[in-house]
């Protein structure tokens, strides 16, 4: 294929008193898969990232709350509930929960977007203890119930 792309490196000198990086850009031969994706990209097909969008689309998207050993309530947000539980109990979670493990998810309502979660989680976090544990109480919410007054 007799096409060509220009390809970004990052080159740095140690010693002439350049201390960062340059761009060079090499030309370089496309194989005939680039030359594809590229024709795809002008169908606009080609985004980069476009096989994972609509899988991204559908990830859901959680407001949560834990209950610490010392039997506080921590709020967050997460696209995977599963990962983000077990990082908390790992210590590779919030500062807050670290020194409080093990945790105990107790509750959680699941969103379309991610700025819905961050919005909802907002507004749990503005609850009191006593609305907080109204919540656990009604167990999980899988799906976005629109309610304006939480």
């Amino acid at each position: 294929m007799l096409s060509y792309r220009f390809r970004r490196r990052w080159l740095s000198e140690d010693g002439n008193g350049f201390h960062g990086p340059i761009a060079v850009y090499i030309i370089c031969k496309k194989t005939e898969r680039e030359a594809s994706e590229d024709r795809a990209a002008v169908r606009g097909q080609g985004v980069p990232g476009y096989r994972n969008l609509r899988k991204r689309e559908r990830q859901m998207n959680y407001t949560y709350l834990l209950e610490c050993s010392d039997g506080t309530l921590y709020c967050g947000w997460t696209n995977d509930l599963e990962k983000r539980v077990n990082a908390h109990n790992s210590g590779r979670g919030a500062k807050y929960t670290k020194p409080r493990r093990p945790v105990r998810l107790v509750w959680y309502e699941t969103f379309e977007t991610k700025e819905e979660a961050m919005s909802r989680e907002a507004k749990v976090k503005q609850l009191s203890r006593k609305q907080k544990e109204e919540l656990v109480a009604q167990g999980p919410n899988n799906r976005n119930t629109g309610r304006k007054d939480l």
